[in-house]
């Protein structure tokens, strides 16, 4: 079995291997010409494109991470090391954020470089984390609601595929809290947004 691998897009999600159900959320999926990382990880997966690997059963990939045809780990994009035990700030050159492990208010004012921006909420063992959007400030004229051109990934049940949320449709002043150890979001706009807003992220030890 010929066996694939690939440098993948960080925002794409899981339900774009199978397409949705509801067309209404087809558009919240990405579009691209490249698979995802998700639907090579699937393809390698469904056809055992790794069986011969003499480290099969003993690999301890991480990150979401999986053993490829060559016998390594393969990393989904912001992971690295033999394990992808790394994890990176960002992704791609061009993208924003951070890796926050305590108590942190980031006040997010877009400009060019900062339309994907990706913020990594850690709990401590046995801690929780939480986020609260405030202050959220748009152009109308430009990002009215409804155009939903600038959105948000929700990921605190998993690190690689959540809920994505126009601008508009996240509650403000009310803190979100994550359903596993961590909460990752990914922020998505455009090279021009006027767009600014409060991100608050609180870490119970």
């Amino acid at each position: 079995m010929q066996s694939v691998e690939g440098d993948v897009d960080f925002m794409l999600q899981d339900r774009r291997a199978v397409y949705p159900s509801d067309p209404f959320y087809l558009y919240r999926t990405t579009s691209t010409e490249r698979a995802s990382f998700l639907e090579y990880k699937k393809i390698n997966q469904l056809y055992n494109c790794n069986e011969r690997c003499p480290n099969v059963n003993n690999s301890r990939c991480q990150h979401g991470g999986y053993l490829g045809p060559k016998c390594n780990c393969v990393c989904p994009p912001g992971a690295v090391g033999d394990r992808c035990e790394h994890r990176t700030t960002n992704a791609k050159t061009d993208i924003c954020g951070e890796v926050i492990q305590e108590n942190n208010t980031v006040h997010f004012a877009s400009r060019p470089s900062s339309y994907h921006c990706t913020w990594w909420i850690r709990a401590p063992q046995g801690g929780q984390v939480s986020v609260t959007f405030t202050d959220f400030s748009a152009d109308n004229s430009t990002h009215s609601v409804g155009s939903c051109d600038l959105y948000f990934e929700l990921r605190n049940r998993d690190l690689y595929k959540g809920e994505r949320y126009c601008w508009y449709e996240l509650p403000q002043d009310e803190p979100l809290f994550a359903k596993e150890k961590d909460f990752l979001i990914d922020y998505f706009g455009s090279k021009d947004a006027n767009f600014n807003f409060t991100l608050t992220a609180t870490v119970y030890a």
